[in-house]
């Protein structure tokens, strides 16, 4: 059985296995502390017994007004053979979720063109299109930005 969780001090191995499994890369025990106990990156990780299969990470940015702060969604991965199987839709809606509980002013992310596969998945998770630029995703919160 999958489970998918954000990850939280003291879960360093899951940053580690991230990081060989999607990453190509070995990171320290510093750094994977570092990550998990700065409270502005979450990380939402998807486990099969001690293998990862599969995460999201975003970044909790504070706003220059007095807007509430809003969350950057950064990277999506699912392991070839795991896909398909909705871990990818688990880990999205639990950002928005996020995003809702926190009553950030927004949420958003920025994929490419080609990307067809994850603009079908955010659109179906409630996904606006910014008018601007047709390659950024946002989840209005407490209400879309005044311009």
């Amino acid at each position: 059985m999958i489970e998918i969780r954000f990850l939280k001090p003291g879960d360093e191995i899951w940053i580690h296995r991230i990081a060989a499994a999607f990453r190509h890369d070995v990171i320290d025990d510093e750094k994977a502390k570092d990550i998990l106990n700065r409270g502005t990156v979450i990380i939402g990780a998807a486990m099969d017994g001690d293998k990862i299969c599969g995460y999201a990470l975003a970044y909790l940015l504070p706003r220059l007004d007095s807007g509430n702060d809003v969350l950057y969604f950064y990277h999506l991965f699912v392991l070839d053979e795991y896909q398909g199987q909705g871990i990818g839709t688990r880990l999205v809606q639990m950002l928005i979720d996020y995003s809702n509980e926190h009553k950030l002013h927004y949420f958003y992310l920025i994929t490419q063109h080609d990307n067809e596969r994850a603009r079908r998945l955010y659109e179906k998770l409630g996904g606006e299109l910014h008018p601007k630029n047709d390659t950024t995703y946002y989840w209005y919160i407490t209400g879309k930005p005044k311009v």
